[in-house]
Formats: C-alpha cells, structure tokens, sequence
C-alpha cells in the first residue's frame, strides 16, 4: 500500500508540472514530453493495483457507474467554479504562456540575487489582476 501512496504523489508531482509547463513540453535532459510522463506513472498505478490484487486478494474490479459519476461531479462543480468568475480559461492561458516566457529567459532567471526572489518574480507575473 505504500507504494501505491508513493505513486499516486508521482501522479500528483507530474500532474503539477503539467500544469506549469503544459502537456507537450519536453524538460531538459528528459527524452519524454509530460504527457507522456503522466502516462508511465499512471501505468504504475495500474500495476500496482494488479498487484494487490493478485498478491492480497483485493478483487479491485474499474466500477464504470462510479467513473461516470465522478466525471459528472468534476465537470459540475467545474462549471460552478467558471460562473463565480473563478477559472477563466483565457485568463488561464494568458498567464501560462507568459510564464513559459520567463522561465525560458535565462537573463531573466541569473537578474535574481536568490532563487526565493525569482520564484516570488515568477508567481507575481501570473497573478490576475482584478
């Protein structure tokens, strides 16, 4: 089970980078772009639960009815959160490409005395304003 815990922070990790960085992006001295990244620790999820169903028994069987519901409930509370003015997708993109730009400036990164300025830097620029 641990291991399963570890895999699932994996996920959560490459879930993160995907968001900062996008799906296609390839990060330096990686072969992979993240969505395929996201597809390996996903796969080790999967085995890891074949795992402990083979090894404990778990009888773990994909319940679509769940699954369906779960997708419904996402997308709802989705829409939720797009008509309070909470997520706007436009506002979303704008922010993730001027970040990818800072982050590829390199003159920009070494004009930072310390890494705890250049980050504040970097999430002062995609703050929205209202």
């Amino acid at each position: 089970m641990g291991t399963l815990a570890e895999e699932c922070s994996e996920v959560a990790q490459m879930c993160s980078k995907n968001n900062r960085f996008g799906l296609q992006e390839i990060f330096p001295e990686q072969p992979l772009t993240n969505a395929q990244r996201l597809h390996i620790e996903l796969d080790d999820i999967c085995a890891l639960v074949d795992m402990l169903n083979r090894e404990f028994q778990l009888g773990y069987v994909r319940n679509e009815e769940r699954v369906k519901a779960k997708i419904d409930k996402v997308e709802k509370f989705y829409a939720y959160s797009k008509s309070l003015g909470l997520i706007d997708d436009d506002v979303m993109d704008a922010s993730t490409e001027q970040l990818k730009k800072l982050i590829s400036d390199d003159t920009y990164a070494i004009s930072f005395q310390s890494m705890a300025q250049y980050r504040k830097a970097l999430l002062e620029s995609i703050e929205v304003k209202a």
